[in-house]
């Protein structure tokens, strides 16, 4: 059942943030134990950094050597965690909206076909296609397993009907409908709800971006300065900011609203980034299209009260939510492999440093003997760190070589 569902995922997720918190707390309260209950800390952060002399007590060239190696090690190893912190923090400017300066064909008389999936939508789809067929070419509408009469209103209405047979979801409605839009030799591919929460009449504020050769795909934007929103519950308020935020952050750019399904874009995205996602297909489009350098836009739409009944096609708001999450990992890892895998071995090697220092400490105090197992695990992460860094230059270099083979044949 979707409510146990939603109801499991949210509480393994309440779960996981809060054993994360404390974990985090644990680590804070052992550092303030050290300060305060062992005055010497001097003491053993000097011999953090000089433990090699303990076996090479002698000042000599090979001495000297495995000094300066382990301050190297040292140095290299602060500068990676203080850059991958940093990135948390700040992130460099780019356009407002713009992303690379990719120029596909300009069009001078192009074709643009309409999408809209639908879902047991018969009271308000009519007059959405309506309204839609007096700025587009052709409205080709994905009928996914409605039950009402939304197939027949669709095609009374002039749209070209394609259903299927039983609800498959949105991310596979909208595959089937970007293969379709391309059959039809579509040049601008519009999609739209069928909810009649977005206004037709906005489409050539979408349009007029990238018939003027400005941009590859233009985002109508509900939360925009000019945007509006009628009504909207708090919760999908919150999902939509969270993965718009995640969205930027996985490409660096600064859109409003990656969650929109009111976009027009050139008929090049879809050849050159077919959805993968069986689930949706917002974000995916978004970063995808971000990284092979299309250029990107927000423009401001309005977003209407919804004429007649909820939501239909996202049933399961936090298996959405999840499965949306799992394709910007999936995403990330095959663009940036080493900067994904990377930081995995980073946090293992620091927990190895971390584990061998504390063993230092004990052997400092007298004790060490007794935590014998703490060299094993020191070990043990310093091993698994390094080979998941080795892993993460082997993907990023497979990834590259990739790259490079397939950009001249695109460009």
């Amino acid at each position: 059942m979707p409510i146990l569902r939603s109801i499991a995922w949210s509480l393994l997720a309440l779960a996981f943030l809060v054993l994360v918190g404390s974990l985090l707390i644990g680590i804070i309260f052992l550092f303030i134990d050290i300060f305060i209950f062992y005055p010497n800390l001097l003491h053993y952060i000097i011999l953090a950094f000089t433990w090699p002399l303990i076996f090479w007590p002698v000042f000599n060239v090979l001495s000297l050597f495995i000094m300066f190696s382990w301050w190297c090690f040292l140095g290299g190893f602060a500068t990676l965690i203080f850059h991958y912190i940093s990135r948390l923090f700040y992130r460099k400017r780019k356009a407002p909206y713009l992303v690379s300066t990719k120029l596909p064909n300009f069009m001078d008389k192009p074709k643009i076909v309409a999408i809209i999936p639908a879902h047991n939508e018969e009271g308000s789809i009519g007059t959405v296609i309506k309204g839609t067929l007096k700025h587009v070419t052709e409205v080709l509408v994905i009928n996914d397993g409605s039950t009402d009469k939304t197939a027949i209103v669709a095609k009374n209405a002039g749209a070209l009907v394609i259903s299927n047979d039983y609800q498959m979801g949105l991310g596979v409605t909208m595959k089937k409908a970007f293969k379709n839009a391309l059959r039809l030799d579509a040049s601008i591919v519009i999609t739209i709800d069928a909810d009649g929460q977005y206004d037709p009449d906005e489409i050539p504020k979408l349009l007029q971006p990238i018939l003027s050769n400005e941009a590859d795909l233009a985002l109508g934007s509900r939360f925009m300065e000019k945007g509006s929103i009628e009504r909207m519950s708090f919760v999908k308020k919150l999902g939509n900011k969270v993965f718009t935020w995640a969205t930027n952050r996985f490409t660096d750019l600064h859109l409003t609203d990656s969650a929109t399904g009111f976009r027009a874009f050139r008929k090049e995205i879809l050849e050159e980034i077919p959805i993968t996602s069986n689930y949706s297909y917002t974000q995916e489009m978004i970063i995808r299209a971000a990284y092979e350098g299309f250029r990107l836009i927000d423009v401001p739409v309005k977003f209407l009260k919804r004429p007649f009944g909820k939501s239909r096609l996202i049933s399961d708001p936090a298996d959405y939510g999840l499965n949306v999450s799992v394709i910007g990992l999936r995403i990330y890892r095959d663009y940036h492999p080493l900067s994904l895998f990377g930081s995995f071995g980073v946090v293992f090697m620091a927990l190895g440093i971390l584990v061998g220092a504390y063993y230092l400490f004990l052997t400092a105090a007298g004790i060490g003997a007794y935590h014998v197992g703490l060299v094993m695990l020191c070990a043990i992460l310093l091993i698994l760190g390094i080979q998941i860094l080795l892993f993460a230059l082997l993907a990023d270099m497979f990834i590259t070589r990739d790259i490079r083979r397939v950009k001249p044949e695109r460009d």
